[in-house]
């Protein structure tokens, strides 16, 4: 349980049977290692290589170290890459942006390779963890709409998103113009 070796091995095979596993009857292998683990950096490090899965777990139970992966920009690319890739992307889960620093949600590469999704999704309410600086970018703002799925054609939908998150972007009409030509 304390062999770093051993538990990234279990957590590698955990990780790419997760889709598969029904976790009644496997435990969450955050809770059967030896916890000391959950404080070496190292090994926090080499786990988000394999299970997008330690951040929840490092919310939820190891809270000083949470704290300072989540405001890593290496880890935190690492993990939003990682989680797209296991998660699928699935536009109606979670954001992985949920699991960063708000400091973080200030740095546009974080937020677009949120936005990128897998496979043309998107997380859809990646504008709702950028920072206010980032909503009132009309450039980046435009970046994500136009990660939108093709099949996200509803003006209401788009309108509803700038209004919750770029409110003064909302009410721009040469915004709402360049919106209209860029994204269309």
């Amino acid at each position: 349980k304390s062999d770093i070796d051993v538990v990234i091995s279990l957590l590698e095979k955990y990780a790419a049977d997760r889709p598969d596993l029904d976790l009644t009857i496997l435990p969450n292998p955050y809770e059967w290692c030896d916890q000391d683990l959950l404080y070496n950096r190292v090994f926090v490090m080499q786990t988000i290589r394999h299970d997008y899965g330690i951040m929840g777990h490092l919310c939820h139970y190891h809270s000083e170290m949470y704290e300072k992966v989540s405001d890593n920009k290496q880890f935190v690319l690492q993990f939003i890459d990682i989680y797209r890739r296991q998660f699928g992307g699935d536009r109606d889960g979670e954001n992985p942006l949920q699991y960063v620093s708000s400091r973080l949600c200030n740095d546009p590469d974080v937020l677009n390779m949120a936005a990128a999704g897998v496979d043309g999704s998107l997380y859809w309410d990646t504008l709702n963890f950028a920072s206010q600086r980032l909503c009132e970018d009309p450039d980046f703002v435009i970046g994500i709409l136009q990660e939108l799925p093709e099949d996200v054609d509803d003006p209401g939908y788009i309108h509803e998103i700038l209004e919750n998150n770029c409110p003064f972007l909302a009410c721009d009409i040469d915004f709402i113009t360049s919106v209209v030509k860029k994204v269309n």
